[in-house]
């Protein structure tokens, strides 16, 4: 279970590392590839500028704070990492656990916020 936890977080951290180089605004600004065999292609996924600027800032908010919970998804991922290299097989803290659980909580919330931008 901590393992599938620790794996899950660090899947989740080389999935998003990705965003940080525009990733997921590249998405958003191409358009998808065309069907084969048709010569058009697939609506874009940008927002329509007609779209009330108050749902912008919503979305913008959301992203913002998406970013600042994967950074700190990222340091909670690090510090479980340094502190199961200092565990041994016989002893393993409490604070693992509660950090591991702190971690999946996290990404679970990131994941859900992701869903809704």
């Amino acid at each position: 279970m901590k393992a599938n936890v620790l794996a899950a977080a660090l899947l989740f951290l080389l999935g998003t590392g990705g965003m940080a180089g525009g990733g997921l605004a590249q998405l958003r600004s191409n358009s998808l590839p065309s069907r084969p065999g048709s010569g058009e292609s697939l609506p874009s996924f940008r927002l329509p500028a007609d779209r009330p600027s108050v749902s912008r800032k919503m979305l913008r908010e959301s992203f913002e704070q998406t970013q600042r919970d994967t950074s700190q998804l990222y340091a909670l991922a690090a510090e479980l990492k340094m502190e199961m290299e200092e565990a041994t097989e016989d002893v393993l803290s409490v604070t693992v656990m509660k950090k591991a659980e702190e971690i999946e909580k996290l990404a679970e919330k990131i994941k859900n916020r992701m869903k809704n931008l």
